[in-house]
């Protein structure tokens, strides 16, 4: 039983791996891989789905996330086989992904909710449940909400169902939307009926063109169908007959927690993509939809690479927490430029490919521009190789062209894009957890809203990371929160996916690590910082940003391990070599009784730099007062980092009469 266990446990948290390595083609494998990412890049890349960070702290069983999940599981008592539902998804995606739906007569399933509770009189046919979580998946499509809120909110509406049926009724609900989809295209064309329907609904006219898209759709969904049979075959487990580890079996129950967590988070995803496609034509560039809005030119070859700069720039103008907020100011038009004066069959098959899968307008047939069109963009604003981006005002005039960098370090809030802008935002920046990690992992960016303590390494050793993360257990183990993240190198090889491999296999990270393309992401806005700040005439000796930046990039090309330690949007950010930051901890039962008094942070600062906290500190903060608000309350002070004495209370006359 043991055995058998180990084996559900392993399957469910490699699905999705497994899934998209082993059974693709190697040598369509980066294509694959950069559909899935472009149809939908919030959803879990196939590296995300790696052991190590499904147990990373980020979503560990302490971590606020699925403590916050697990508040929301209230099982009522009801029994439901979720074997049918998951029977019905695979008829409909069968069938979906075939040309011919008549003469197939699946199974008819007609399953109600039936309570071990004779007392609940309840017998809620399970596809009234499946229509109310299809509408609430819907409305988070498009609520204001954090992303995080809005996957609690469909927690709240499940609470009451196992974990298997949890998911297997979420897999429903994204099956039976996709199947009415797929049903009414296939039969548009010989049907009277679907072809109105079609036409009120707005549907595509080329399916062939959004190919692509509903192969990843197809992807995503299969994978979290065997993801959720591996979650549903655990349950099944008779393990109240069995004696099992209390440590396997309570990382086995997070994991499934962890596995609930992605398959509702795809699944709001996969809602905003099936919206899209019904109301949807295969577009390109439009002049009547660009008239007084600012357009972001992005120019490149036919096949924008480096991939990974690529993803980056989706994730940066359309999954940013601010796109929506400036949605409709500016648009993206992609302009594709060939390497020659001719384009090539290669070319023209990268564009329809690519045009179909991003997310923003590109120009119609680009072979037909104008030669003094490409040649203008050649010469005059120096195009080669690497992609850059060129942005014009409402009246067709050049304003920018140092927009990608911007891009890449704030995302939509750097618009307009100008270089007044730029000096704006970096007036307002300042080099602290908000600024190095920016909004590219949703987790990591609010764990820092929430004013944790991260420790971000970088190190290709192996032995020095091993030795690094033991410690940090130490330290926790004793009650010190911190959480650590590993961002690789800024060069990624072969050597630091076996460290991944390694981190994994033998849990050395407390905190976990950042997926593959995020790593890039990670040292690509490292190198925008410092561009920005070059291109500004900033230098090291006097700007505090470009100063660290370079140093990491110098630690990182020296082969020298390195801890980044921040603490939330706080400014003092501690960075250490790999033999001074062991140092220091191996003196945690010196500086750790200080913790308490000055916080984790401070501490720290006090150990590794004694005088920061002697030398002599005027500054003073003004807070507002409430009646026992500042009982028992420490404040430290942000310029030395030393607990701050609370003087005198200040009375201010608000208007308000005696009478």
């Amino acid at each position: 039983m043991c055995k058998c266990l180990f084996k559900i446990r392993n399957e469910f948290v490699g699905s999705l791996y497994s899934l998209f390595v082993s059974h693709i083609p190697p040598s369509s494998l980066k294509q694959t891989l950069s559909i899935i990412l472009l149809a939908n890049l919030n959803l879990a890349m196939p590296s995300v789905w790696s052991e190590s960070l499904l147990c990373s702290s980020s979503l560990s069983e302490d971590g606020v996330l699925v403590k916050n999940i697990l508040l929301t599981h209230d099982p009522d008592g009801c029994h439901v086989d979720p074997e049918p539902l998951l029977h019905a998804v695979e008829n409909i995606i069968c069938f979906a992904t075939t040309s011919n739906v008549s003469g197939q007569h699946p199974d008819g399933i007609a399953v109600k909710i039936r309570c071990n509770n004779e007392e609940n009189g309840s017998h809620e046919v399970l596809g009234q449940v499946v229509c109310k979580i299809t509408y609430q998946m819907l409305y988070e499509c498009y609520g204001d909400e954090n992303l995080q809120t809005r996957i609690l909110n469909i927690f709240e509406l499940l609470g009451k169902f196992s974990w298997g049926m949890k998911v297997a009724l979420v897999i429903a609900a994204i099956a039976t939307s996709y199947g009415e989809l797929w049903l009414n295209m296939q039969l548009c064309p010989r049907d009277p009926l679907a072809v109105s329907v079609a036409m009120l609904k707005q549907l595509p006219e080329n399916v062939e063109a959004l190919k692509p898209r509903f192969m990843a759709l197809n992807l995503l969904v299969k994978t979290m169908v065997d993801l959720t049979r591996c979650i549903v075959d655990f349950e099944g487990l008779p393990l109240g007959h069995v004696e099992l580890e209390p440590k396997e079996m309570s990382t086995t129950k997070s994991q499934i927690y962890i596995a609930a967590y992605w398959v509702i988070r795809s699944a709001i995803a996969c809602f905003s993509q099936f919206t899209d496609l019904m109301a949807m034509r295969v577009e390109q560039l439009g002049v009547s939809e660009l008239v007084n809005k600012e357009v972001v030119l992005l120019v490149s070859q036919p096949k924008i690479l480096p991939l990974e700069e690529l993803l980056l720039l989706v994730q940066q103008t359309q999954s940013n927490p601010q796109h929506n907020k400036l949605k409709g100011c500016y648009e993206i038009v992609w302009v594709p430029v060939p390497s020659s004066n001719k384009w090539t069959d290669a070319e023209e098959k990268d564009f329809l490919h690519l045009s179909d899968s991003l997310p923003w307008y590109s120009i119609r047939q680009p072979w037909l521009l104008s030669s003094a069109v490409v040649n203008y963009i050649k010469q005059q604003w120096r195009f080669t190789e690497k992609p850059f981006i060129m942005v014009l005002d409402s009246k067709g005039r050049v304003s920018s062209s140092i927009a990608i960098d911007m891009i890449y370090i704030w995302g939509p809030v750097a618009y307009p894009f100008s270089t007044e802008r730029e000096l704006e935002l970096w007036e307002e920046a300042s080099w602290s957890l908000q600024l190095i990690m920016g909004e590219i992992d949703p987790l990591i960016s609010k764990r820092v809203e929430e004013g944790g303590t991260l420790f971000l390494y970088g190190s290709d050793d192996i032995e020095w990371i091993r030795e690094f993360t033991s410690t940090i257990k130490e330290m926790k183990s004793s009650g010190v929160q911190v959480e650590l993240v590993y961002v690789g190198k800024r060069n990624f090889s072969d050597h630091v996916t076996s460290i991944l491999d390694i981190i994994g296999t033998e849990r050395l990270g407390v905190g976990g690590h950042l997926s593959c393309p995020k790593m890039d992401f990670f040292w690509i806005r490292l190198e925008s910082i410092r561009r920005s700040k070059l291109r500004l005439e900033r230098s090291p000796d006097v700007d505090h940003i470009l100063r660290e930046v370079e140093s990491l990039f110098s630690l990182d090309a020296n082969g020298n391990s390195w801890v980044v330690i921040g603490e939330g949007p706080r400014t003092d950010v501690i960075k250490l070599q790999g033999s001074e930051t062991m140092e220091c901890l191996k003196s945690f039962h010196v500086w750790g009784e200080k913790i308490e008094k000055l916080g984790v942070l401070g501490a720290i600062r006090n150990a590794v730099d004694p005088l920061h906290f002697t030398e002599h500190c005027d500054r003073s903060n003004i807070i507002p007062y409430t009646q026992g608000s500042t009982e028992g309350t420490t404040v430290v002070c942000e310029q030395c980092q030393r607990p701050m004495k609370m003087m005198n209370i200040l009375f201010r006359c608000n208007g308000i009469g005696t009478d």
